[in-house]
């Protein structure tokens, strides 16, 4: 029988938290092959073949995690963006936070000017959306057409963008 191979992404596994349940016996299965073959899904109580997926975690502080479950994983460290990364990945952020908003009348890129303000008040790619989304919030609760203007993505902080943002599809 053909078969797609799985993927599994297991999130901030350095938070999984031995209280009540401790989940790391049931990965541990699910992680070795041999048991992996036989692996029972107590949800759906049922077994399953799970010994071909591919299983990736992200974990913020590996060495939070179990030692035992850390070892079944091959690390790949990811920096943090390098200051001349910031640009490219504001861009990125932003083409895609525009699409999620089809209704309002966003620009296509941001000027220059703005991007500078961004990379250089960044922490984070959470925060970066997060000022996107006050951004909208801010347009979305004037009266009239939704909008975008620069006073929106700064925020009324010391962040300065260009003048006449809001113009649209530039």
């Amino acid at each position: 029988m053909d078969s797609a191979t799985p993927v599994l992404i297991l999130d901030e596994v350095d938070k999984i938290s031995s209280g009540n349940y401790d989940p790391a016996p049931v990965l541990l299965d699910l992680l070795e092959r041999e048991s992996a073959r036989h692996w029972r899904d107590e949800f759906f109580d049922m077994e399953f073949d799970v010994s071909r997926a591919i299983v990736i975690a992200t974990a913020n502080r590996p060495q939070d995690m179990d030692p035992a479950l850390r070892s079944r994983f091959r690390e790949v460290a990811v920096g943090r963006p390098a200051r001349d990364d910031l640009p490219a990945l504001i861009r990125s952020a932003w083409t895609r936070h525009r699409s999620q908003h089809p209704g309002l009348k966003l620009p296509r890129v941001l000027p220059d000017e703005a991007i500078a303000g961004l990379a250089e008040g960044f922490t984070s790619i959470r925060g970066l959306q997060r000022t996107f989304e006050d951004a909208v919030a801010r347009a979305a609760r004037r009266p009239g057409r939704l909008r975008l203007l620069a006073s929106d993505l700064a925020g009324g902080n010391a962040l300065k963008l260009v003048r006449g943002m809001g113009g649209g599809s530039q």
